[in-house]
This record gives C-alpha cells, sequence and structure tokens, in this order.
C-alpha cells in the first residue's frame, strides 16, 4: 500500500510541474499588463486573463487530481516526509477551494482584477473616483461571494487577512495597532516641534539614466541576482516572483531627487532576494517550496529598507558611492547629514514616500477604512470623504486631490483589501529579525559601512529563506526570534533611532 501512495505522490508531483509552468505564463502576462502593455490593449488583456484563470482552474479541478489528493489525505502521516505531508496538505485545501469557487467566479475575479488596474491608472491620472468606484463596487459584491463559498466560519475582513496570511485574524491585529497608535503619536508629539532640526532632502535634477546605474549597482551589491531577474519601471514599485531564476522587479524614479526611487528599489530587492532563496531545489514546483504569506514576504523587503538602506551605517558606504555620481547635486552634504535627511520625520500625502513614524499611520488610515467598508459602516461612495476624515485625524493633514488620497494605492484596483496591514506587521518582525542578528552577530553594523551584505543574506538565507512555506508566521518568528511579534518591541526601535536624531 506504501509503494501505491509513492507512486501516487509522483503523478501529483508530476502534474503540479506542468500546472506550475501554465501558473507562469499567466504572472508573466500579469507582469506585462504593469510595465509592458499598450494603452488601447486593456480590454483585451483581459479577456486573455480571464481565459488564462479559467484554463489553470480546469487543469487544477480534473477529476484525477482529485482522486490523487483524496487518496493521500487518507493515507498515513508516517508514510511521507514532512515536506511531502505539508504539499499534500495544502494542495488538497486548494483543490476543495477550486471546486467550491467555480470557474465562474474564477474567470469573473480575474477579468475584474485586470479591468481594475486599467481602470485605477485611468482615474489617477484624471484624478476622478467615479467611474474606478463602480470596480470597487463590483469587488465588494464578489469578495463576499469569494469568502461565502471559502470562510463562512470567519467574518468577512478576517477571510480577507486569511487570503494574504493564513491564521491571521483581526483580533490579534487591532491590540498591535492600538498599541503603535498610541505610541507613534506621543514620538510625533516630541518630534514633529523639532522637525526643523533636520533638513529636508536635497532638491536637484538627477537624470533618471543615472538613478538607473546607481539601482543596478546597488542591488547586485545587496545580492540580487540580475542573471536571474530583471529590473523595470512601473506606476506603482512591485515585485514578482515566476520561478527562482526569473524574479521581476521593478520602481519609479522622480528626476527632483533620488532617495525615494532607490528606496523602492531596495524593498522590492528585499522582496525579489526572497523569492531567489527559496528552497526550490528540495522540492520544485511544491507548495512547501515557496514563500511564505505576506507578513514575512514584506519583512523580508522591509529588513533591507528599514533595517539597512535607513540605517547611518549604510550611508557612510553608499553616500559616497552616490556622490560619485551626482558630484555637483550632492556637494557639500556628509554622509551623516544625508542619513538624517533620509529618515527626517515630516507628515506627507503618499504612503511609500512616509518616513518610519508616520509610515504606519497611513497603513492604520487604509486598514480602519477597510474594517468599515466590510463592516458596513461605509460604502464605496463614501470612501474619499472617509479617507480624508481619517487623514485629517491620524495625519493631521487632508489631501488636496483624489490621486494623493483613495486613489494612490493600485491595491483595491485588483481586490486586495486586507494586503494592508501585512507592511506594518511586517516591518515589526523585520525589526525582530535584525535584533536577532545583531545578538548573534555584533559585527553586523561594521558589515554594513564596509558594503559586506552577503553575509546578513546568508543570515536570512539559513534562517527565513530555507524554511520555505512550511511554518506559518508566528511559528518562524519565534523559531528564529525566540519570542512573540510585539509592537512594543517596534517602538522601542523608533524610540532609540529617532529621539537623539532630535535631540530627546
Amino acid at each position: 500500500m506504501e509503494m501505491k501512495h509513492r507512486n501516487t505522490y509522483e503523478q501529483l508531483k508530476s502534474e503540479m510541474s506542468r500546472l506550475a509552468s501554465i501558473r507562469r505564463v499567466a504572472s508573466l502576462s500579469h507582469w506585462d499588463t504593469q510595465v509592458m502593455l499598450p494603452q488601447h490593449a486593456a480590454a483585451e488583456r483581459s479577456k486573455q486573463s480571464s481565459a488564462m484563470a479559467q484554463l489553470m482552474h480546469r487543469e487544477f479541478t480534473k477529476p484525477e487530481i482529485g482522486n490523487w489528493l483524496f487518496e493521500l489525505i487518507e493515507a498515513p502521516e508516517a508514510t511521507f516526509s514532512q515536506r511531502e505531508w505539508f504539499n499534500i496538505k495544502k494542495l488538497h485545501r486548494g483543490f476543495e477551494h477550486s471546486i467550491k469557487l467555480g470557474e465562474d467566479i474564477v474567470r469573473r475575479r480575474a477579468s475584474l482584477s485586470s479591468r481594475g488596474y486599467s481602470a485605477w491608472q485611468k482615474a489617477k491620472a484624471e484624478n476622478t473616483f467615479a467611474q474606478y468606484s463602480e470596480v470597487l463596487k463590483e469587488w465588494m459584491d464578489l469578495i463576499p461571494e469569494i469568502s461565502a463559498k471559502l470562510y463562512p466560519e470567519l467574518s468577512p475582513y478576517n477571510a480577507r487577512l486569511e487570503v494574504y496570511e493564513e491564521g491571521l485574524r483581526l483580533e490579534q491585529v487591532e491590540p498591535q495597532f492600538q498599541s503603535l497608535k498610541l505610541g507613534l503619536k506621543r514620538l510625533l508629539d516630541m518630534t514633529l516641534p523639532k522637525m526643523d532640526l533636520v533638513k529636508p532632502l536635497p532638491k536637484n535634477y538627477y537624470p533618471v539614466d543615472q538613478q538607473i546605474r546607481v539601482g543596478h549597482f546597488l542591488a547586485t551589491a545587496l545580492g540580487f541576482d540580475l542573471k536571474r531577474g530583471r529590473i523595470d519601471t512601473s506606476s506603482h514599485p512591485f515585485s514578482m516572483g515566476i520561478h527562482p531564476n526569473d524574479v521581476r522587479l521593478t520602481t519609479r524614479y522622480s528626476t527632483d531627487e533620488i532617495f525615494y526611487g532607490i528606496k523602492s528599489l531596495v524593498h522590492e530587492c528585499g522582496h525579489g532576494m526572497y523569492e531567489q532563496g527559496i528552497p526550490y531545489e528540495l522540492d520544485p514546483d511544491m507548495p512547501s517550496a515557496s514563500t511564505r504569506g505576506m507578513v514575512i514576504h514584506e519583512s523580508q523587503s522591509l529588513f533591507w529598507e528599514r533595517m539597512i538602506y535607513k540605517s547611518a551605517s549604510f550611508w557612510e558606504w553608499f553616500f559616497p558611492i552616490l556622490q560619485s555620481h551626482f558630484s555637483k547635486e550632492l556637494f557639500g552634504i556628509s554622509p551623516y547629514e544625508y542619513y538624517r535627511s533620509s529618515n527626517r520625520v515630516c507628515p506627507g500625502f503618499i504612503r511609500i514616500d512616509a518616513d518610519e513614524l508616520t509610515y504606519p499611520l497611513h497603513i492604520l488610515l487604509r486598514f480602519e477604512l477597510e474594517t468599515e467598508l466590510f463592516s458596513g459602516k461605509i460604502k464605496v461612495t463614501d470612501l474619499p470623504e472617509a479617507w480624508n476624515a481619517k487623514s485629517q485625524e491620524l495625519l493631521g493633514f487632508t489631501p488636496p486631490s483624489l490621486s494623493l488620497s483613495v486613489l494612490q494605492d493600485v491595491h483595491w484596483a485588483d481586490g486586495s483589501f486586507g494586503y494592508f496591514p501585512t507592511y506594518t506587521l511586517g516591518a515589526m518582525v523585520a525589526n525582530q529579525f535584525f535584533n536577532k542578528l545583531r545578538t548573534t552577530h555584533p559585527e553586523v553594523n561594521d558589515w554594513i559601512r564596509s558594503g559586506q551584505f552577503q553575509p546578513i543574506l546568508n543570515w536570512l538565507r539559513q534562517n527565513v529563506h530555507q524554511e520555505g512555506a512550511l511554518l506559518e508566521a508566528p511559528e518562524l518568528i519565534q523559531k528564529v526570534c525566540h519570542e512573540n511579534l510585539s509592537a512594543s518591541h517596534y517602538l522601542t526601535y523608533l524610540e532609540k533611532k529617532y529621539l537623539p536624531m532630535y535631540g530627546l
């Protein structure tokens, strides 16, 4: 009997490898939509996305796959290794979900996602909400339909959190975010009156082609393998792991400043190096050899963005390099001055450009709007006004345009409600991972100031990346850090960094 189960498992692996190739073609199409698609090709791409989603659903829900999974899930667990049993459970759950969803919902979801991106681009460019709101209304009709089929036992918003991090619940997130809100308010009350003690980043003209060269140099220095990936530009920076040997990153550049385009690239490099570092060779095309949920994924991007790129040690190494490319533009500025300016606390309209003290408040704004939307407290048509009210309450200002408020992010356009909390939870995890790295290797800041990033990447490979998807986020955090996720650790990090910067 054991031999029969082994043979069945090998058949399943072979079929999953074939389906993974189809899924990668669909991923390439999604990347192309955001990076290369001609303006008038959006309607046709929507049809293509819908057809591809239907094909993948049809292939994955074939009766023989269901028969194999039913046999394997009923077999003795001892027949399989830990990785194999994880794969069986994960694929069985995915199969059941796909059957429950049905092909029609899969088609509608893919079509709406594709149409949503084009609608968002147009709305943002034209600073109008009316047409885009129709897409959001469609999502608010479709998402509850999906959640009712897949997670009938969960509340509407918990069903959204489950999509991005299995087991994550509102009851866990709210206390952490409430602690952060109170702690951040106290820190902002202390630092904002002294904001003028730190100069803003120098404005100048920074040619994009030079920024691209510097960005590619830095990405390679950090450890992103350009022979197994590429870097492009898009309206909204993102990363896509099509395969460990084909990881796509994008960023966006501005000619009047240089910090934020490179910062976004470093963020996406963190995602990309995670995708390149998964233990694919241990279990090709199977769930265990993939990345964990989005809390851990965001922890990897924010580890490199916040713990490395925004550190004083990093700018001791990198600023002379940057200055060699922009000698006139950065003349007379010291590395420490630039470090301080790049960490200046200054509330602003754009989330991805926000400093570390106000960034979590941008996330809280979106999180609170999402929970109100899914509880029925507000409707889609209320979002612009509700956004402005939350912005005034949390950040102290009202954005002057829709493009700088409710239209600034792409996430809701493709139905990614419930994603935003993973950014701040990921930042908290990144800080605790870095604390553990520093405890284990007190010389880590010497590595950073001398541009030695390979030992840091090796540590992440060994402790985070090589685990693949085997451990849930709380288990992985406990295994690496020997403690649970805690807002208090993150607030301590912010206090130690920002209070001395403002003479407090």
